[in-house]
């Protein structure tokens, strides 16, 4: 199931079946798609982590910060 975020061009999901949540954001048309699988002290609501992914789709990259 996937909800709206608190950001107009993101999503919040679950990637099953491990049930792994993360912030999906895809522009339209996107280009291409990016995968974040953070490390020990990161997350997907890291300002780092979403400045990047906000980048990322100024540029027309989607997305999936976990």
């Amino acid at each position: 199931m996937t909800q709206p975020s608190q950001s107009s061009d993101t999503l919040d999901v679950r990637i099953s079946p491990v049930g792994l949540d993360g912030i999906l954001g895809l522009p339209l048309p996107a280009e291409g798609i990016v995968l974040f699988a953070h490390g020990s002290g990161s997350g997907r609501f890291s300002p780092r982590n979403n400045y990047v992914a906000a980048a990322l789709r100024r540029g027309r990259a989607g997305n999936i910060v976990v």
